[in-house]
């Protein structure tokens, strides 16, 4: 069982894991550091988050991350500008991790978002838990 606090530093989570998914910097959602910002341990802080949104946080920044790459992958900007807007140190890093999340290659997905063979993912359809 968590408490009302650690019930509300879950939502404040939510609402800072998808502000930094956007900004792209990723350190700050490492989750020791996240946990930390809002005054729980590593533990309790993924406790509290099961509890109030039904997945890990580990899972649900690995979510916000690859949909915002999806949304990303709708623009004109290339993969490589996405990888280094991610702080991704190259551009294959960001490939290979989009690949094993998603079943598919940036670049196919990018080609199938044109034909209309696949469904544009953005944040707001996986980010609206809170």
């Amino acid at each position: 069982m968590i408490t009302s606090e650690q019930y509300s530093q879950a939502e404040a989570m939510v609402r800072f894991i998808n502000k930094t998914v956007r900004d792209g910097d990723l350190t700050l959602l490492e989750l020791e550091k996240l946990c930390g910002r809002f005054g729980m341990s590593k533990r309790k802080g993924n406790e509290a988050f099961r509890y109030r949104y039904g997945v890990s946080l580990t899972a649900y920044i690995r979510e916000m991350r690859f949909a915002y790459v999806c949304e990303l992958l709708s623009s004109d900007l290339l993969v490589k500008e996405i990888a280094y807007h991610l702080r991704y140190r190259k551009p294959c890093l960001l490939s290979r991790d989009f690949t094993r999340a998603m079943g598919i290659s940036p670049r196919v997905y990018r080609k199938k978002l044109e034909t209309g063979n696949v469904m544009k993912l953005k944040l707001a359809d996986l980010g609206q838990r809170a």
